[in-house]
């Protein structure tokens, strides 16, 4: 949970899950609130017995809610709230979900690596679900909509495997990983570029160069500061954004067990006024 993070939370999103076959309310849906693109909760609940739910003291900004329950296929929508708002997102669950399962091995040692965490986004890189290997490094993601999904496993101390899967309506479908050992890191300070203040809740997204989905996703501390494990070697493009700042991109090539260094200073957006000029 990200509460620590922000500082006041005006806003509201309220709503009532059906199933988009007979209309009836779903009661004990799950529904989560991330970042948008990342699978980062901000908050989350589960529908009452009429199917409704309420999500309070939100941040504005741009987030993902996805909506999960056994038998029915996720479905995630995005909503950008602003402060004081009071949004209404009621989801139409489909009956008859697809699912992934696969084993998450040691590429080294071919041994199972436990708690590895596996998480699903769409083709546009929406967050949709995740969950914990167990001890014999086996998952399951049930609950998943037909489609094409980016499906990504990492773990502590190797680096994050990523892969594409096609699903279609009721399908089980197979997704292993084999992690490679000594992967690199990422770390820095996050500061405003005037005053030279840290940024709290500033998000660093980590990309694969040519890519789209992040393959991690962090947001500073109250001190500005971040760090993002589990990078294999490669090039990567870096994006640090934060409210009310530009965007900053940066490229970097990593090596095997490199703990490379990353300050971001961001440019506060200048402000806007609005207003009527007269002649005096």
């Amino acid at each position: 949970m990200l509460n620590n993070v922000f500082s006041h939370f005006p806003s509201t999103i309220v709503g009532t899950a059906t199933d988009n076959a007979t209309a009836s309310p779903i009661s004990g849906v799950s529904v989560q609130l991330v970042v948008a693109q990342t699978g980062i909760t901000v908050t989350s609940t589960v529908t009452s017995s009429d199917g409704a739910y309420t999500l309070a003291n939100l941040p504005q900004g741009t987030f993902n809610i996805i909506f999960s329950t056994n038998n029915y296929a996720a479905q995630t929508v995005t909503v950008n709230l602003a402060p004081g708002e009071v949004e209404t997102v009621s989801p139409s669950l489909t009956p008859n979900s697809a699912t992934i399962t696969g084993t998450v091995l040691d590429s080294v040692t071919n041994t199972p690596i436990a708690n590895a965490l596996v998480q699903v986004f769409n083709s546009q890189g929406v967050f949709l679900a995740s969950v914990l290997t167990d001890m014999n490094g086996q998952y399951t993601l049930s609950g998943l909509p037909e489609g094409t999904l980016i499906v990504a496993a990492s773990a502590a101390d190797f680096g994050t495997g990523i892969q594409t899967i096609t699903l279609t309506v009721g399908q089980t479908q197979t997704g292993p990983f084999t992690l490679t050992p000594n992967p690199a890191s990422l770390s820095g300070v996050v500061t405003d570029a005037q005053i030279s203040s840290p940024i709290a809740g500033a998000l660093v997204q980590v990309f694969v160069v040519g890519t789209t989905i992040p393959v991690k996703s962090t947001l500073t501390d109250a001190t500005g500061q971040y760090l993002v494990s589990g990078l294999n070697e490669g090039e990567y493009r870096v994006v640090v954004s934060a409210d009310n700042y530009d965007t900053q991109p940066f490229r970097i090539i990593l090596t095997p067990g490199e703990q490379e260094i990353l300050n971001a200073a961001l440019t506060p957006n200048p402000a806007t006024s609005q207003g009527t000029v007269t002649d005096a």
